[in-house]
């Protein structure tokens, strides 16, 4: 199924991991997609991936802390075209410290630059392409932990990805007029390499042990759970943007699938909430949960 045929997508530091699983999916159902990413060797071994699939991958080492890197690169791959879909996929704790009092003023600022301020330098290129063009979709990545706290991550990473968090709300907010949605994706712990080296470092065997017996499906989720995410890059030139965060979460019948928080949308003179699903708010306003049988009026 290639559903994105003749749509460009662009994902940052995506040489690996999450950003990775999503550029191979979008590829394999038809979009043109380039990765950013500052691991020139990582983005080689990714471009070599995708041409042994016949993808369409292209590749740009990139350090996006530079000043005007950003920019300059968005501008140019303008030029050869729209910019329909936007994944701010950079982020990270960096490996600064746990505990709150042990982290410096240049920790925070890492993280900061990192999970913030590079995210809203190219939403902030790009977003301008999008409304020439009236239609695009903005997925940043944030994090449960923007939420509901880490047990392995800092307060700085959880700080950040709360900012994403409240970023994604105004740009929802502003831009859908423009047919642009934007939403937040909120995985908890992805077992990528680097949260599996984090998991080793900072948490006990008998502690991780606890967290697995903690999930129903006694499992962390995987870079697979995610990209398989459909319903974050929805098409349709009409499409809502939800103005919420979506969180991979565990159910009981063993299935990953994506819910939405806060589960309402009370806007100014309605009479009551009008409540989120997959596609937006739900019209008939009786639809509780993503997931639940649609209840008519919002498909």
């Amino acid at each position: 199924m290639r559903r994105f045929e003749g749509r460009r997508a662009l994902i940052s530091a995506a040489a690996n991991g999450l950003g990775l699983g999503m550029a191979f999916r979008l590829a394999r159902e038809g979009a043109a997609v380039t990765i950013w990413d500052r691991d020139a060797a990582a983005l080689e071994a990714a471009a070599r991936d995708a041409r042994a699939e016949g993808l369409g991958l292209d590749t740009v080492c990139l350090d996006m802390s530079a000043p005007g890197e950003i920019e300059n690169v968005v501008d140019e791959m303008a030029e050869a075209g729209p910019i329909d879909i936007l994944v701010n996929n950079i982020g990270g704790s960096l490996h600064t410290p746990f505990r709150f009092l042990e982290q410096s003023a240049e920790d925070w600022e890492r993280v900061m630059d990192v999970n913030v301020t590079a995210c809203v330098r190219t939403t902030r290129a790009v977003l301008p392409h999008m409304v020439i063009a009236g239609y695009g979709r903005v997925i940043n990545m944030g994090s449960k932990a923007g939420r509901f706290g880490s047990l392995f991550a800092g307060a700085n990473y959880a700080a950040a990805k709360g900012a994403m968090q409240a970023f994604t709300l105004q740009i929802a907010q502003e831009f859908g007029p423009h047919g642009i949605t934007c939403n937040t994706l909120c995985p908890g712990a992805i077992l990528t390499p680097r949260v599996q080296r984090l998991l080793a470092e900072r948490q006990s065997e008998e502690e991780r042990e606890k967290v697995l017996n903690s999930i129903l499906v006694r499992r962390h989720g995987t870079v697979e759970d995610c990209r398989r995410r459909r319903g974050l890059f929805r098409l349709g030139r009409g499409g809502v943007s939800s103005m919420a965060p979506r969180s991979i979460s565990t159910k009981k019948d063993g299935d990953l699938r994506p819910s939405l928080g806060p589960e309402t949308d009370a806007a100014p003179g309605d009479r009551a909430p009008r409540f989120f699903c997959t596609d937006g708010p739900c019209i008939s306003g009786r639809r509780r949960f993503p997931g639940d049988g649609c209840a008519g009026g919002c498909r």
